[in-house]
C-alpha cells in the first residue's frame, strides 16, 4: 500500500492492528495526515502556513491535513483577530485521550452496522 493512501477497514488486520493503523483506518486519514496531528500535538498550534513550514510541505498541503483533522474532530480550528483587522486561523490537536475515545466510538458504530447487516443476511438471500 502506497504510504499516503487512506485504509479500507478490511485491510486493517492484514497490514498490522496498530494505534496508527487503527486511526488512519476509522478516521479515513494518510500518513501525511497523521504527520500533521502529531507536529500539532508536539509543537503546538500553528496556521496552516506555519504547519507546512514545520513539516516541510506547502501551506495547501498542510491545509488540507489540519482540515481532515477538524472534520474528524482531531483538532480544533480557532479564530483569532489580528492586530490591525482582520482574523486568521489556527490548528490545534486535540488531547489523545479524546483521539482514543473517538476511536472507541467509531469502532462501536462501525461494529453495530456490520452486525445488523449480518442480522439481515439470511433473509436478505433469500429474497
Amino acid at each position: 500500500m502506497n504510504r499516503s493512501e487512506t485504509m479500507d477497514v478490511k485491510a486493517f488486520p492484514k497490514i498490522g492492528a496498530n494505534c496508527e493503523n487503527a486511526v488512519r483506518c476509522f478516521f479515513d486519514l494518510n500518513q501525511q495526515d497523521l504527520r500533521v496531528y502529531r507536529e500539532l500535538l508536539e509543537n503546538g498550534p500553528g496556521t496552516a502556513q506555519e504547519i507546512g513550514e514545520r513539516i516541510g510541505r506547502d501551506r495547501s498541503t498542510a491545509y488540507r491535513s489540519a482540515s481532515k483533522l477538524v472534520a474528524n474532530h482531531l483538532a480544533v480550528k480557532l479564530v483569532k483577530n489580528r492586530g490591525g483587522g482582520g482574523i486568521y486561523h489556527v490548528y490545534q490537536a486535540v488531547d489523545p485521550f479524546q483521539v482514543q475515545t473517538l476511536l472507541k466510538e467509531a469502532i462501536e458504530e462501525w461494529y453495530n452496522e456490520v452486525m445488523n447487516v449480518v442480522e439481515r443476511t439470511a433473509g436478505e438471500l433469500r429474497g
